[in-house]
């Protein structure tokens, strides 16, 4: 069944600092299995691999193999957007 996937466990998949039991585990649980994510993950995601190679804890040059890696797991965006409860509801 796919689960939706947060961008602190992903970050623990490549930041040695961020890793634990837990973010292994659902590395694992992708072999057999999909995760959803929101649209502002990718941008998300982003920043932290920015922010990995502001403070030097990776390259340019890694930050790019990790972006080709996710782009190989079976994670999907969600793009639908949605609107916050009341808005657009008639009176």
């Amino acid at each position: 069944m796919p689960f939706v996937l947060d961008n602190s466990v992903v970050s623990g998949w490549y930041l040695e600092n961020q890793a634990s039991a837990y973010t292994e585990a659902i590395a694992e649980r992708l072999q057999d299995d999909r995760a959803l994510v929101p649209a502002v993950w990718e941008l998300e995601f982003a920043n932290v691999l920015r922010t990995a190679c502001l403070r030097q804890r990776m390259n340019a040059q890694h930050a790019q193999a990790v972006i080709e890696q996710i782009l190989s797991l079976p994670i999907e965006v969600d793009r639908q957007a949605t609107l916050p409860s009341g808005v657009g509801v008639a009176d």
